[in-house]
C-alpha cells in the first residue's frame, strides 16, 4: 500500500498548533460592558444682560442664554431657566423687616440648610464681601441636588439667595463642564448684585 503525504504537513500542524495556543491565551480576559458616555453639552460664550424691575429692590446681571421666569405667588422670586443645559437657578428674596429677623439669623438658617447636603457630599464655603454687601458662596461636591449657591445681603434689610439645580438624573461628575460654566455665571451674578435703597 502506498501512503501519500504532503511535504509541508508537519510544518502546517505545528503552525496551526501555535495559532490555537495564541487564540486560547488571548481569551482569558472577561468581557465587561463599556461605561455610558458623558452627555454632550454645548456651552455658550459668557455674555450677560441686566435684570432691573421697579417691583424688586435689587439688580444683577445674568447670562443672555438664560430665560427669566417669574413666580406668580411671590413678586421677587424668579427662576432663570437654561434649556440646553437642563438647568435652572432658583432666586429668592428675604426681607428681614417683614420676617422679623436679621442678617445673621437669616444667614445661619440658610447655612444649616446647605450643610444638610454633607450626607451626600462636601461643602466649600467662601466669604463674600463687596462695597454693596456681604454673604457666603457655597460650592458643593458629590451627588448633591444643588452644586452651587450663594446668600448675599445688604445686612440691613434684604438678602438674595440663588441656587443651581439640574433637571436630570445624570451624575454630577458627568455634569462637571456645565456645573463649572454655570458656577462662573453665578459668581458674575453675585459680583454685579446691587440692592436699591
Amino acid at each position: 500500500m502506498v501512503r501519500f503525504t504532503h511535504p509541508t504537513a508537519p510544518g502546517l500542524w505545528i503552525s496551526l498548533g501555535i495559532v490555537c495556543l495564541a487564540l486560547l491565551a488571548g481569551c482569558t480576559e472577561t468581557q465587561k460592558p463599556r461605561p455610558r458616555g458623558f452627555p454632550r453639552m454645548e456651552l455658550p460664550v459668557h455674555a450677560y444682560q441686566r435684570f432691573d424691575t421697579v417691583t424688586c429692590p435689587f439688580t444683577f446681571e445674568y447670562p443672555l442664554y438664560g430665560r427669566l421666569v417669574a413666580d406668580p405667588k411671590h413678586p421677587c422670586y424668579y427662576d432663570i431657566v437654561f434649556d440646553r443645559q437642563g438647568c435652572r437657578w432658583h432666586i429668592t428674596l428675604r426681607d428681614f423687616r417683614r420676617e422679623k429677623s436679621d442678617y445673621y439669623a437669616a444667614m445661619e438658617d440658610y447655612r444649616q440648610v446647605v450643610y444638610k447636603h454633607t450626607r451626600k457630599g462636601n461643602v466649600l464655603e467662601r466669604e463674600l464681601e463687596t462695597p454693596h454687601g456681604q454673604g457666603r458662596f457655597y460650592t458643593l461636591y458629590g451627588e448633591v441636588p444643588e452644586p452651587a449657591s450663594f446668600y448675599f445681603s445688604d445686612t440691613l434689610r434684604y438678602a438674595l439667595i440663588a441656587s443651581i439645580y439640574f433637571n436630570t438624573g445624570n451624575a454630577n461628575d458627568s455634569l462637571q463642564p456645565a456645573i463649572r460654566h454655570l458656577t462662573t455665571d453665578l459668581e458674575h451674578m453675585v459680583a454685579t448684585l446691587r440692592f436699591k435703597r
